[in-house]
């Protein structure tokens, strides 16, 4: 569960719709029975429903204690009364909402940035979102392996005002440089077309900005200005799956921005046939246009790779380290990128060549979930989620869709939470993409789970014990 100050525009919210008076109505006849009658009175009857969209449920509070208050005492029996009644997959996020008395600003409750939902202070910010300076056509590596998505970008960067793939759509896995080349399109189109309204924005933000328009009745406003882009931009659209209202917002928006002619890409990390829990109006818009796969790169592009770097700083390296890299860091080009970054600089300012210990212990400390095997001191294989799922599930003799699911069973919860927390210490993935892996949850779950067990191995050596043990097992396999 997370927060917002909505002090600023309290006397904006409308009341939610009958549907949802109806169902809080009945949490709160759930949550009776479970609390005395004056805890019902005191925490439980001053909150107001604001809406429910995309399985979140938006629950107005009147103070940032008020809110801290029920999310340490009743957040679980709240969670679990809202699931009961609106769905397994119901969230719950809270405003902070003064009433029309209150004449002091709430302060915002402090959170991670990466785990905050933030409400757009003036409007929506898509439009100023900036593009990354660093992604170019000109520095996106080719290979055989991403040849036809390179000039599928280049094509449409080059004509914007003719359009022909329409949208353009580029899939691949986690670091096959799909973030790269919608960036690059971007900056390319800004130093052409210096006029042109260029948009970016990825789906979290796009569900984060639809649901604060809904709320606000300002979603008007919203498609306006998205349709009003001339060259529209969308990161990691398979973040949208199950969240039926978004997906309608956004084929909205492609449908009129295909209209105007105007220029679509999107990014996914599956081909859009494979897309699951997603509008199938939606998934034939992105089959009419133009799709293009990127792929992890072959034992050869990788080489080449390391000599592209090695050519654009007039630098050498010894073969026996080009090998390690190359047999090594297989499956993920940040990985390769971000090494040969370090190992570049550190040669370039020592100014003395690098033996196969220094960019072992370079590679290893960029990335310490990697270490260990095969004689070189490197992983072959990254460590993924879904292996740790499937660890973590064997361990505790469960199928991993039960792991992974709605279970409440404590033994369940705790075998999920356990998998959650080590996802995170392993892999260092985004509570966004854990949440996804684990059955769509959201942020604040995952955060929830990963600061549960980090608290509780503190306090009991036999949790601790077990958890150690897998991640032995997960780092070792």
């Amino acid at each position: 569960m997370s927060i917002h100050n909505a002090n600023a525009i309290s006397d904006s919210f409308k009341p939610s719709d009958a549907s949802v008076q109806s169902r809080w109505k009945q949490c709160l006849e759930a949550i009776k029975n479970e609390v005395s009658l004056q805890t019902l009175q005191t925490w439980f009857l001053p909150i107001i429903p604001v809406s429910y969209v995309d399985e979140t449920l938006i629950l107005r509070v009147p103070s940032r204690f008020f809110f801290e208050w029920i999310d340490t005492h009743y957040g679980q029996l709240l969670e679990s009364k809202v699931r009961q009644v609106f769905g397994l997959r119901a969230r719950i996020e809270f405003l902070i909402a003064p009433s029309r008395q209150d004449k002091e600003p709430l302060e915002e409750v402090e959170e991670e940035p990466e785990e905050r939902l933030l409400a757009p202070a003036e409007g929506y910010s898509s439009e100023d979102c900036e593009l990354d300076a660093n992604c170019r056509l000109s520095n996106f590596f080719v290979s055989n392996d991403n040849e036809l998505a390179l000039k599928s970008a280049e094509y449409v960067a080059n004509h914007t005002t003719k359009v022909k793939f329409n949208p353009l759509v580029i899939y691949g896995e986690v670091g096959t440089g799909k973030s790269h080349l919608l960036h690059a399109i971007g900056n390319h189109v800004q130093e052409r077309r210096p006029r042109s309204r260029i948009l970016y924005i990825n789906s979290e933000k796009f569900l984060n900005e639809y649901v604060y328009a809904l709320q606000h009745a300002d979603i008007n406003n919203f498609k306006k200005k998205l349709t009003s882009a001339d060259v529209f931009l969308m990161d990691d659209i398979q973040f949208l799956s199950n969240k039926p209202k978004s997906q309608e917002g956004l084929l909205y928006i492609l449908m009129e921005l295909e209209k105007k002619r105007r220029q679509i890409v999107l990014t996914v990390n599956v081909p859009p046939a494979n897309l699951v829990h997603f509008n199938p109006r939606l998934i034939s818009f992105f089959q009419k246009g133009l799709i293009v796969d990127l792929i992890y790169p072959s034992v050869e592009s990788r080489r080449k790779l390391i000599h592209f770097h090695l050519e654009q700083n007039g630098l050498e390296l010894d073969p026996e380290i080009i090998d390690f890299l190359v047999e090594n860091l297989t499956t993920d080009m940040h990985l390769l990128n971000a090494a040969m970054i370090r190992i570049i600089a550190q040669i370039s300012l020592i100014g003395k060549p690098l033996d196969l210990d220094q960019a072992k212990f370079i590679v290893a400390q960029i990335y310490p979930q990697w270490q260990g095997l095969n004689g070189l001191g490197m992983r072959k294989k990254r460590i993924d989620i879904e292996h740790i799922q499937q660890v973590v599930a064997d361990y505790f003799n469960l199928p991993v869709d039960v792991l992974i699911g709605t279970s409440r069973k404590r033994e369940i919860q705790l075998a999920r939470q356990i998998a959650i927390y080590l996802s995170r210490e392993v892999t260092g993935e985004s509570l966004i993409r854990i949440g996804y892996q684990f059955g769509n949850r959201n942020h604040t779950t995952i955060l929830h789970s990963h600061k549960k067990i980090q608290k509780e191995i503190g306090r009991n050596p036999i949790l601790k014990s077990t958890v150690l043990q897998l991640k032995s097992q997960i780092l070792d396999t």
